[in-house]
């Protein structure tokens, strides 16, 4: 594996994305898979999804990026009252022309007394698509929990964020207000997204050539997914270098 430099880091270009997509497929297929097949519940997790597959799908302008993993439900019984409440505000929202309102920082499920493996109640869809208009990669996803479609803001937050610590980090940066509903640009669906409009500088903020530190093809998805990550659930396996 040929590991090439990013001429303009943070930003990509069409064809250094497919590169890191390459790459990150080579270093990291085989461990997502071998994760799925010894998960296990722990309490200590920021997500109830657990790595699974990765592939490179045929895009209708650009190639993406897919996470296919499976959600488990929530060891415990969620606040009603909370959960109808973040409902309520992203329906509000997702139908005018504002930001979404903050999650809801509060924990409705505190972990049990007792630790239980959650079963499968449904599966995530993460696409990792090129925008041409941002250069970045931009975080495409779409949730089935229990037979039907998750398009709630706060019930998909809920569903991949079960550490209240990191939901308030979430809150913290505002991807709350990031977190929408956009039609696919490669499959003209809807799935719920992450702006980009932040990614660059967040990318910049973490690692600059200007500080004598580059990041290279292989390691830029990898970089990526754990800044945004967190904020729907999604981690990356420990891999040896």
């Amino acid at each position: 594996m040929t590991v090439e430099d990013i001429a303009d880091y943070p930003y990509l270009t069409r064809k250094e994305f497919v590169t890191c997509m390459n790459q990150f497929v080579d270093r990291y297929g085989s461990a997502m898979a071998a994760v799925s097949e010894t998960a296990t519940s722990s309490s200590s997790s920021s997500s109830l999804a657990d790595p699974a597959s990765v592939r490179i799908v045929p895009g209708v302008t650009t190639p993406y990026l897919q996470i296919t993993t499976t959600l488990r439900s929530h060891p415990c019984t969620p606040n009603i009252a909370n959960n109808d409440q973040g409902d309520i505000e992203d329906r509000g929202n997702e139908s005018g022309a504002g930001d979404i309102e903050d999650i809801e920082d509060a924990d409705p499920c505190p972990p049990p007394p007792t630790a239980q493996s959650p079963g499968p109640t449904g599966h995530i869809d993460y696409h990792i698509v090129y925008s041409a208009t941002w250069r970045v990669p931009t975080m495409y996803l779409r949730a089935t929990h229990n037979g039907a479609m998750v398009l709630s803001t706060s019930e998909i937050t809920r569903l991949l964020v079960s550490d209240r610590k990191v939901r308030g980090a979430i809150r913290a940066v505002d991807f709350g207000g990031a977190l929408g509903i956009q039609d696919h640009p490669e499959l003209g669906t809807p799935f719920m997204w992450l702006h980009p409009c932040h990614t660059a500088t967040m990318l910049g903020a973490v690692v600059s050539p200007r500080d004598g530190v580059s990041v290279g093809t292989a390691e830029y998805l990898a970089a990526w997914i754990s800044l945004i990550g967190p904020a729907v659930g999604l981690a990356l396996p420990s891999v040896a270098v």
